[in-house]
């Protein structure tokens, strides 16, 4: 049989308990399934879960009509039952209301409007009072159909639906019609009650499956599809990163060593860069002007950009380069590929200068020390006080350039962790197996195209405005 998809119906006052009860003996009697709406439910074997709350008032005689239609109409229809829509008129939302729509597998759609209970007919035609007001009916169709078509259209590249409409009176008969708007084969009265189902085979054709129909559905299925910013990810594992890891840095402060002298080795993700940020920062809070020092350019850039002012950011071979430059001497770094000892040339070329004034500094740190030679060390320390503060920072597993392990000098002491706050649990899981990484996360988030996590595809059971519902 076909399918009923229902979308959210308007809350009334509360049932009683003897009308659930007639509920669930006149609806639930027959296996119908257990999805709830507004997702689609599939065979004669299934059927939409009414809403309880829709037993009081008028709503029981739609339920009746989608009773109807699920027993009586073939699996090449998809029925969808009180479908809100909106669309936006002058920046000002327009919303309404479908009672029922039914669409074939070509994407052709046909809206019932069903009026039971009192009509009253006036000078301007016929009408149904909704609290307290007169409703025109045949105002209230077309205004339906140009609402849908004018959403359709605006979110689907100016496609058109394909739409017909149906008046369902099932509590009248039709004596005269004389309206432009509405033509008498578009009307079901009581005369015509059992026949509706045959009206609408006779009106929407079954149809051939279709791209274009799987649209039609999607559309009135109101569904909208959610990606995963990366920026908004990235951004949000970063603050994770020094929410988690911040123990890590207070730590580092509650040392009472002076002067500092700490090296702190760490797996991936710990929270060393955050460490050397938040010492750098309570060093110029404290009044001195610290050095950091790190391998790589990219790391260096961005942390110039996260620090204020105060001290100095750069890469071993940056500080090697600015310091010589400033003494005047010249870089001829054309030969950087001819000269094997390019390098370490000009650090020999820093020992025959004298390093004072705004080139001494109150604290050193260090970041990647890994990728450090150990003659560089020595060279870096004539750059600090006799007094200053040391703080280096790396990690043995990101040896990539397979340099010895520096030697510190004596009365540096060691901390070690292998916590791993920055790679999502199925990353860090992943990697201890294969590579035996003794590291652990015990961040919560999951990474992005995670299995166990796939993109959501969300139904929406709200109104969705045009603005709202574009990915």
């Amino acid at each position: 049989m076909h399918d009923i998809r229902r979308a959210p119906v308007k809350q009334f006052e509360t049932p009683t308990t003897l009308q659930r009860v007639l509920l669930r003996r006149t609806l639930y009697s027959r296996r119908f399934g257990t999805a709830l709406a507004p997702h689609p439910l599939h065979g004669l074997s299934r059927s939409v879960r009414p809403n309880p709350l829709a037993l009081t008032g008028g709503k029981t005689a739609e339920l009746e009509t989608l009773e109807l239609l699920r027993r009586s109409l073939p699996a090449d229809y998809t029925v969808f039952h009180n479908v809100h829509w909106s669309r936006d008129y002058r920046n000002v939302p327009v919303f309404g209301e479908a009672d029922f729509i039914i669409v074939n597998r070509s994407g052709q759609a046909l809206v019932i409007e069903q009026k039971a209970g009192f009509l009253t007919e006036t000078s301007e035609g016929l009408t149904k009072r909704y609290k307290g007001q007169d409703k025109n009916v045949v105002q209230q169709i077309h205004r339906t159909l140009d609402g849908i078509r004018d959403k359709f259209r605006f979110q689907n590249s100016d496609l058109a639906i394909p739409l017909d409409y149906l008046l369902y009176c099932p509590d009248h008969r039709l004596k005269d019609i004389n309206a432009a708007g509405l033509d008498v084969s578009r009307v079901v009265d009581a005369s015509r009650a059992a026949k509706l189902p045959e009206v609408v085979a006779s009106l929407l054709k079954p149809g051939q499956p279709s791209a274009f129909g799987d649209r039609v559905r999607r559309f009135f299925e109101q569904s909208f599809k959610l990606t995963l910013d990366v920026h908004a990810y990235t951004a949000a594992s970063e603050r994770a990163l020094a929410r988690y890891s911040g123990g890590l840095a207070d730590m580092v402060s509650c040392l009472e060593m002076s002067p500092l002298r700490l090296r702190l080795r760490g797996t991936p993700g710990c929270g060393k860069t955050a460490v050397a940020a938040r010492f750098f920062d309570d060093a110029v809070a404290a009044g001195k002007r610290p050095l950091l020092v790190c391998f790589s350019r990219p790391l260096a850039e961005r942390l110039k950009g996260k620090l204020g002012p105060g001290g100095r950011v750069t890469t071993w071979h940056g500080l090697v380069a600015d310091f010589l430059r400033a003494r005047g001497q010249v870089i001829n770094f054309s030969k950087l590929k001819t000269e094997p000892l390019f390098w370490q040339q000009l650090q020999d070329r820093i020992l025959e200068e004298n390093i004072a004034g705004e080139w001494l500094f109150d604290t050193l740190i260090v970041d990647e020390g890994q990728d450090f030679e150990a003659p560089w060390f020595d060279t870096l320390r004539l750059f600090a006080k006799e007094q200053a503060d040391i703080l280096w920072l790396e990690d043995p597993d990101q040896n990539l350039r397979s340099s010895e392990p520096v030697l510190l000098q004596e009365g540096f002491i060691g901390y070690r962790t292998r916590v791993n706050y920055r790679s999502p649990v199925n990353i860090a899981r992943f990697l201890q197996k294969p590579f035996r990484s003794s590291s652990r996360s015990p961040a919560t988030f999951l990474g992005l195209g995670s299995a166990s996590r796939p993109t959501p595809t969300l139904r929406s059971s709200r109104h969705l405005s045009p603005t709202s519902s574009r990915n």
